[in-house]
């Protein structure tokens, strides 16, 4: 990977491309197979952008990025709120 001191937090795919040296032709491969995060729309749409750090996480199996991090708190959430709905039914008679 580059030194990530001389590139900016959002990459475009032919900068993620050299930060990860691959190929910009493999960018949409190594997303849709899981090797690389989604991008990111922070500009538009029709402008994809990768988070240099997400990048980075995801390819040394760190698993602490902002976005991870959410995520998996969204998920704690709904299963505490549908563990608390639950507790709370009445349960059938057997």
């Amino acid at each position: 990977m580059s030194d990530a001191r001389t590139l900016p937090r959002w990459l475009d795919a032919e900068a993620l491309a050299r930060h990860v040296s691959i190929r910009p032709d493999y960018v949409a491969r190594y997303v849709r197979a899981g090797k690389l995060p989604a991008p990111r729309h922070p500009f538009g749409p029709r402008q994809p952008r990768w988070d240099r750090e997400e990048v980075d996480a995801h390819m040394t199996g760190r698993l602490s990025s902002p976005t991870h991090n959410a995520a998996v708190q969204a998920l704690a959430d709904e299963i505490a709120r549908k563990a608390r709905r639950h507790a709370h039914r009445p349960q059938a008679p057997r």
